[in-house]
């Protein structure tokens, strides 16, 4: 298991929860947005426990998440506003398969 060494290695999980914040998405639903990952694994990568995998960033970057922003190189979370919207739809998405769908760790 990943432990933190100090409070500024968290900066990738600490980015995820805000950007998890702003799309107004609960653990779960950032998980489904992540290929399936389950409440405690996202929620390991907010804390820092775990860390968030290069293909679980490439996921985020496919509905519009800007991964330079999560790894503390850039500012702006999302890549533009064409992004956001799908983004939006992606989330919909998501929220519309979450009764019907497991999630795994």
């Amino acid at each position: 298991m990943y432990q933190k060494i100090n409070e500024n290695e968290n900066v990738v999980g600490e980015r995820l929860r805000i950007i998890r914040e702003r799309l107004h998405v609960t653990l779960i639903e950032m998980g489904l947005l992540l290929g399936g990952k389950s409440e405690p694994t996202v929620l390991r990568y907010e804390k820092g426990e775990s860390q968030i995998g290069v293909n679980d960033m490439m996921r985020l970057e496919e509905v519009g998440v800007n991964s330079c922003y999560l790894i503390n190189r850039s500012e702006s979370p999302f890549l533009n506003v064409d992004y956001w919207n799908m983004t939006k739809d992606k989330i919909k998405e998501v929220k519309t398969k979450l009764p019907k769908q497991g999630v795994k760790s």
